[in-house]
């Protein structure tokens, strides 16, 4: 343990009021923030892609052949407007999906391309910040539903919930699936 003292200028508090201050300087943090700087460096990559770790996890990191379960806010970067969550409390997806992590296969280009690079490199129960150009999101068209506008910058906030398996072993039922139908198809 470490005991800081702290001295005020006036003499008076300096001899009748010291503030002590105890230190556990082997205590473990009680959240595991991502950046050695605790004002939560943004890092850019070369897509213009910008990004926070907001809490680092220490599950899996996803494989570019897995599905992965996804909790996410997203925000319109222009007013900081809500358009999307799976958040139980502003979910405004389907009955059947609402409240639960967005589930897909990870590096297969099935979600925006900002995502699928937000993604790479973080762990299960880590939360990341991305401020995402256009040209990663909608870019010139915009959502189908008219949404988010053309040009529109993104912010999203994401929670990687799980890294559930690989696509090959997926690809593998498929096969056996088939060839299983077939013996059927042939025997029948």
């Amino acid at each position: 343990m470490k005991i800081i003292t702290f001295s005020s200028l006036a003499a008076f508090q300096l001899l009748f009021f010291p503030l002590t201050v105890v230190v556990d300087a082997f205590a473990p943090p009680k959240t595991k923030l991502a950046a050695v700087n605790p004002l939560l460096a943004r890092t850019t990559t070369a897509s213009g892609l910008g990004y926070e770790d907001l809490v680092v996890g220490d599950g899996n990191a996803p494989g570019s052949s897995d599905f992965v379960s996804v909790h996410y806010e997203g925000y319109l970067a222009r007013n900081k407007k809500l358009i999307d969550s799976s958040q139980p409390k502003n979910d405004i997806r389907t009955d059947i999906n609402k409240g639960k992590p967005l589930q897909f296969a990870f590096g297969r280009g099935k979600v925006i391309a900002g995502w699928e690079e937000g993604i790479k490199g973080m762990q299960v129960g880590g939360k990341r910040k991305l401020f995402m150009p256009s040209e990663l999101a909608y870019g010139e068209t915009g959502s189908p539903d008219g949404v988010i506008r053309k040009g529109d910058d993104l912010i999203f906030d994401i929670e990687l919930v799980s890294v559930n398996g690989s696509m090959d072993t997926a690809k593998g039922l498929l096969l056996g699936f088939q060839v299983a139908l077939g013996l059927i198809a042939v025997n029948w």
